[in-house]
């Protein structure tokens, strides 16, 4: 009696062991959303990590390793695939992508992309720089996306991933916390299908991470919310440039600038009718080169308090934006190099200005331009121009607009 029911509790343990490591195994998979699927992997000449994939048509009772660009077929609606890899190295190791998937039909993934890495799906540490880089690019079969698990990126580890997704519908959650270089660049560019972007609760950013994330995404309207308050160097370079159909901007809360952070951000979103608050003082260089650039629907600008420049700070800040009639006011008394440099080209509408600047400066040799090179360049043909007595009345696309009035500001 005793044997049979020690017996029986080995028996418990063992199922409940096989049960806990099975719910464990998180296998990326393909599913069928048509009949006549199929995916391949392809592999650049020059890739060095060697990786090697499985794939499993029944369950995972048998796996059979993937050929470079022979097709593995779903044939019918529903019909699935298991993806694993022991890649402790990782996949790709370069930017462009050392291995990518290929698809035909319409096909859904799901579960853990990082079951390529460890087998079952588990791990959360990506193990080195542009892993996942371009993985699925160009795949148009593409509807969903599998899940992105790992918390602790690194460089470029989803760059260029998503890239020309045309049909994918949504993004998948993105948990880290802390980002790394690049590591979201160019992730979802082109996805044209794509609706709404996921949360980014990242708080602690690094260099060019959601450089053009979502850009010529045209289908989406809003922008997702942006908690960081410490910005690194070209954070978010280009985030939504293209995105044609966005209205609604992130809120940009961060007082801690830094290098063309906020550069072409919003550049030709032709349906944005409204700036973000932009409340830093303190500037840094190039930080809103671009920014509003071919927003042809915004009729104003945000208020720039900053009253201390930096070098280009405002660079082609709102180049083509035809519908400005009236610029922010430019509070600051001095200026840097090339600080306006281009900001108002081509504003065709725009017909007032204020400034409170007192001198414009010299030509700057080893720059070639102004501090104000082309600044109101193609801008409204009469209107007014307000400034301090004590700056020169120079006339011209460098300065002020030829037939334009000037008026002398008031509390001097």
């Amino acid at each position: 009696m005793v044997k049979k029911s020690l017996n029986i509790f080995m028996t418990i343990i063992v199922l409940l062991i096989f049960i806990n490591s099975a719910s464990a195994v998180n296998y990326l998979t393909f599913t069928a959303e048509m009949d006549s699927c199929s995916f391949a992997i392809k592999m650049k000449d020059y890739l060095t990590n060697n990786p090697t994939v499985q794939y499993s048509l029944n369950d995972g009772n048998t796996w059979e390793p993937m050929v470079n660009d022979i097709f593995v077929n779903l044939r019918k609606k529903g019909d699935k695939a298991l993806l694993r890899g022991y890649n402790f190295q990782g996949i790709s190791n370069s930017m462009f992508g050392d291995m990518s998937f290929v698809m035909k039909g319409r096909i859904a993934a799901g579960g853990s992309v990082m079951s390529l890495i460890d087998g079952k799906g588990d791990c959360d540490e990506i193990p080195n720089g542009y892993c996942f880089s371009g993985l699925f690019s160009n795949c148009e079969s593409l509807t969903c996306p599998p899940q992105l698990t790992a918390t602790k990126l690194t460089k470029g580890c989803y760059s260029w991933m998503f890239y020309k997704c045309t049909n994918l519908v949504q993004a998948p959650e993105l948990p880290a916390m802390k980002l790394a270089e690049d590591c979201y660049g160019q992730m979802f560019d082109g996805c044209s299908s794509l609706i709404s972007a996921p949360e980014l609760p990242a708080t602690e950013l690094k260099e060019k991470c959601y450089r053009g994330m979502f850009s010529n995404c045209i289908s989406m309207t809003h922008a997702p919310k942006l908690p960081a308050m410490v910005m690194a160097k070209k954070c978010y370079c280009s985030m939504f440039a293209g995105c044609t159909n966005l209205k609604h901007a992130s809120h940009l809360p961060s007082v801690t600038l830094a290098e063309a952070c906020y550069e072409w951000m919003f550049s030709d979103c032709v349906n944005l009718v409204e700036a973000p608050e932009l409340p830093s003082v303190k500037l840094s260089r190039e930080c809103y080169s671009g920014m509003f650039a071919g927003c042809v629907n915004l009729t104003h600008g945000p208020q720039l308090p900053a009253t201390s420049l930096e070098v280009q700070c405002y660079r082609w800040m709102f180049v083509k934006c035809i519908n400005m009639q009236e610029a922010p006011v430019l509070p600051a008394k001095d200026l840097d190099i090339g600080c306006y440099y281009g900001m108002f080209f081509g504003c065709l509408n725009l017909s007032y200005v204020k400034v409170e600047f007192e001198d414009w400066g010299e030509f700057i040799e080893g720059w070639n331009l102004w501090n104000t090179d082309k600044w109101l360049k193609g801008v409204a043909k009469s209107g007014i121009f307000v400034c301090s007595k004590k700056l020169k009345r120079k006339k011209g696309v460098n300065w002020i607009p030829r037939g334009w009035l000037i008026r002398e500001n008031e509390n001097e």
